[in-house]
């Protein structure tokens, strides 16, 4: 289990709160071979698994070099999952 997850600026500014439904849609996912990219139509986002770490960035973002990610800690977010559960 990956200890960060990485956010591309793109995702943070537009998707942020679509993020946990496309993790959640990533982990239920059964890629075909050599297959590692998920994507994520509702909204626009790829996640990508490379070497044990996750990428979340725009499909815009994909054709791009460079793209500035912002590492998250996956512990805080299962913690603002579940302040978010006991508020619903």
């Amino acid at each position: 289990m990956p200890e960060f997850i990485y956010i591309s600026r793109d995702v943070q500014e537009h998707h942020l709160m679509q993020t946990g439904d496309a993790i959640e849609a990533f982990t239920q996912w059964k890629p075909k071979r050599n297959e590692i990219v998920f994507r994520y139509n509702r909204a626009d986002i790829l996640i990508i698994s490379v070497n044990s770490s996750i990428y979340l960035m725009s499909k815009a973002e994909s054709t791009r070099t460079r793209i500035p990610f912002i590492p998250i800690p996956l512990a805080s977010l299962a913690q603002i999952a579940r302040e978010l559960e006991a508020l619903a």
